[in-house]
């Protein structure tokens, strides 16, 4: 019993379990919006197909968002190690005002571009876009939020945010689409209910929130625009890789072929989301650690070691058990049995890239966005050359995936851990 005391002492153990429970607890309240979306009572195989579609690219889009978060969950570890709580309570304010009026120029760009997007995507109606301009604007709502409690350490919160925001993203869409909304309805459900998660997490964040005077903020923007760019590839190169193989599908496949792909990724992602929380719980651990300069080698082991754990427990399980997986979770799905085993190396591989770049990101080893957005380009154009089937779609990235992780390695082992070799600390300007 004492053991397990002390093993759970161990924030990297007791944040990872919590967020992980968090996580898939959220994963699952996902999942069955995908479920409900994706059984045929509400809308059609073909329907769903556009739905995942827009899904996916609702991640490309918001690519600048989840770079955003970053450098928030960054800079906010680093003030939360020098304990300046009032500067924290500042710029939350200052930074969601900013958001509020990047939303709006972002509803407008999406309703003037609504055409352009509806042809590629092959979308009859391009008012469909009008309610999908609206989630991507009011998803802000839920950013600042989530990366604070990252930063600030606070996994349980964090968690709780998760799961709260899960059940609205589930409830408001229902409601909509069981009204007669749509996708459309769907999409603007999505949208409200990150409104509602925000005042929610309000009250989450109350505690580490002070009074604070009118302050000179500038060195504290500096330091944000500073990782921001190099945070935006690496979000872009992120998202790319995990996303535009869907886009792309449902650019050269017809609606079956999009529908049964989609519900591939449907199911595939939950092996992502059940093993990349350790990437969550890592990064701003090893960002306090490096502000701080103190040693983030033993944290970061231990850390990697659980990753690959759970990496390679969960993509067994999915590689051979593909039909129990699907029929458990989505029994409609079951065209995509076939090529679940494959796609679960990929996912398996995605989570390992994602958790290295982290890691980089955190020790501010920010060059490492050009191997990403070069595996992105080859990516695409090698999708675009070899789309004959689903395997093939796959195959490429499998292919991907595997070689950027082995050059993220090799560049781990040449550069970093040499560089560290018998320093007192791991702190390196």
């Amino acid at each position: 019993m004492d053991k397990v005391k002390k093993l759970l002492s161990n924030v990297e153990i007791s944040g990872t379990i919590v967020v992980t429970a968090g996580l898939l607890i959220g994963a699952i309240l996902s999942y069955a919006l995908q479920y409900v979306m994706g059984n045929g009572k509400l809308i059609t195989l073909s329907e769903y197909g556009l739905f995942t579609a827009l899904l996916s690219l609702s991640n490309i889009l918001t690519i600048p968002y989840i770079a955003f978060g970053k450098s928030i969950v960054m800079l906010t570890s680093e003030l939360k190690a020098e304990e300046k709580f009032d500067i924290l309570t500042n710029l939350f304010w200052k930074f969601n005002l900013i958001l509020f009026f990047i939303g709006i120029l972002v509803f407008i760009l999406l309703v003037f571009l609504r055409s352009y997007i509806s042809v590629f995507l092959n979308i009859s109606n391009s008012n469909m876009i009008i309610y999908f301009a609206s989630f991507i604007a009011l998803s802000l709502a839920g950013l600042l939020p989530a990366a604070y409690l990252q930063g600030l350490l606070r996994f349980k919160a964090f968690s709780f945010f998760t799961i709260l925001s899960a059940a609205l993203r589930l409830l408001f869409p229902v409601i909509l689409v069981f009204l007669g909304f749509g996708i459309g309805g769907a999409y603007l459900g999505m949208g409200i209910s990150a409104v509602v998660s925000f005042i929610a997490s309000l009250f989450l964040l109350k505690k580490n929130f002070v009074a604070y005077k009118k302050q000179d903020l500038r060195s504290y923007y500096s330091k944000f625009y500073s990782i921001g760019f190099a945070s935006l590839l690496i979000s872009a190169g992120l998202i790319l890789l995990n996303n535009l193989d869907v886009v792309l599908v449902k650019h050269y496949f017809s609606e079956v072929d999009t529908g049964i792909y989609s519900a591939l990724v449907t199911v595939g992602k939950v092996l992502l989301f059940g093993t990349a929380t350790v990437g969550i719980v890592m990064f701003p651990i090893i960002s306090g650690l490096y502000t701080k300069g103190e040693d983030y080698s033993k944290k970061f082991n231990t850390l990697f070691i659980i990753q690959i754990v759970l990496v390679v427990f969960g993509t067994a399980f999915f590689y051979f058990f593909p039909s129990f997986i699907t029929n458990l979770l989505f029994k409609n799905f079951t065209a995509s049995i076939i090529y679940l085993p494959r796609f679960s190396i990929f996912m398996g591989l995605y989570v390992l890239v994602e958790f290295m770049i982290l890691f980089l990101l955190a020790i501010n080893k920010l060059k490492v966005y050009i191997l990403l957005i070069c595996a992105t380009f080859i990516q695409s154009f090698l999708i675009v050359l070899f789309h004959r089937n689903i395997f093939q779609i796959i195959n490429v990235n499998i292919i991907v995936s595997l070689v950027l992780f082995l050059l993220i390695l090799l560049y781990h082992f040449i550069y970093i851990r040499p560089a560290c070799a018998g320093r007192p600390a791991y702190y390196r300007k």
